[in-house]
């Protein structure tokens, strides 16, 4: 038909757009985006979230919720933001909200809260998540990858809490396992599609190292310090592999994260600081300034070092440079 008139139906663009957003093709959504007359909400929500343009498309969802006020999927969306945005303790009691409002979809909020859980290290709401997640319920068409996976590893933490070794080294097992299939098929269209599954694999592993250094200890029990040998040079292994990984907020958030909560149960404030100063930076560089601003002050509140030299950056980078200059 387009080839007939030159023109293309608005249902045609709409099925191309959902095309090339299973594509991460964020440059090919924006062009077929300018052959409507006038772009859609639901438009604008996909070039955003292919884009990582998350304060966007928070805007776009609560737009969205006013239209749809009893939308399972907005209010889904809306969570992915704040995960992304890394607003977890809005995350939290977004979902604790929603669990009492829309409770036959508790299945869902439960399996999303998990992801801000486990990152928080709140414990107790994790357990309470996870039994959520696993009961009989209605889901909606959430990231399930994503969030699958961050249910996988919060049960492996609380394995690990409980000291139960073996089911520890199966559930890791169990969880690269489930990546290989569609790791594989991914790689056979490229690397880009499969580097997620790389991503996880290299937070896995380094879930494995921690368990190891705990041997049959929970982390809720054994403190580390960088007198330990085994984990001074774990660290440098860490530090190491992540100057390999993509230099992007998507690929480093989930194991800056991990990285974090371990420092955090050794009560190790400044290199949790040094990992937010390291999410500060990936934000400052993709435009997130909100998000990284939030990371720096996350930074100081750990006793991070030189938190100055990122504030100044970021202020330089909103075009705050009289701020920037003491």
């Amino acid at each position: 038909a387009a080839e007939a008139n030159g023109t293309f139906k608005d249902e045609d663009i709409s099925f191309l757009m959902e095309i090339y957003s299973g594509m991460d093709e964020p440059d090919g959504l924006s062009g077929l985006a300018s052959l409507r007359k006038s772009v859609s909400l639901q438009d604008q929500l996909l070039i955003n979230k292919k884009a990582g343009n998350w304060a966007e498309v928070l805007t776009s969802c609560e737009q969205a919720l006013q239209m749809e006020p009893d939308s399972a999927q907005r209010h889904s969306d809306v969570l992915n933001c704040l995960l992304n945005m890394c607003h977890l303790q809005a995350m939290v009691t977004h979902v604790d909200g929603l669990n009492s409002r829309m409770p036959k979809y508790r299945k869902t909020w439960c399996m999303q809260g998990v992801q801000a859980a486990w990152r928080l290290g709140r414990w107790d709401l994790m357990d309470e998540y996870l039994d959520g997640a696993d009961e009989e319920g209605l889901l909606c068409n959430i990231s399930e990858s994503n969030a699958s996976f961050d249910m996988d590893i919060a049960k492996i933490l609380r394995t690990i809490m409980k000291k139960e070794r073996y089911d520890v080294e199966k559930k890791i097992a169990l969880s690269k396992q489930a990546l290989i299939a569609p790791l594989a098929a991914a790689g056979m269209d490229s690397y880009t599609r499969a580097y997620p599954f790389v991503v996880k694999l290299h937070l896995l592993k380094e879930l494995e190292e921690f368990h190891n250094l705990l041997g049959d200890q929970s982390f809720t029990e054994k403190n580390f310090n960088f007198e330990d040998e085994d984990f001074r040079n774990a660290m440098k292994s860490w530090e190491s592999r992540l100057r390999f990984t993509q230099p992007s907020l998507w690929a480093r958030e989930p194991l800056l994260a991990f990285r974090r909560f371990v420092f955090r149960t050794s009560c190790l404030g400044a290199q949790v600081g040094d990992c937010w100063l390291q999410y500060a930076k990936l934000c400052r560089a993709a435009g997130h300034y909100e998000t990284a601003n939030r990371a720096i002050l996350e930074a100081k509140t750990s006793g991070a070092p030189n938190v100055h030299m990122e504030k100044a950056k970021l202020l330089w980078s909103t075009k705050r440079s009289e701020g920037a200059i003491p």
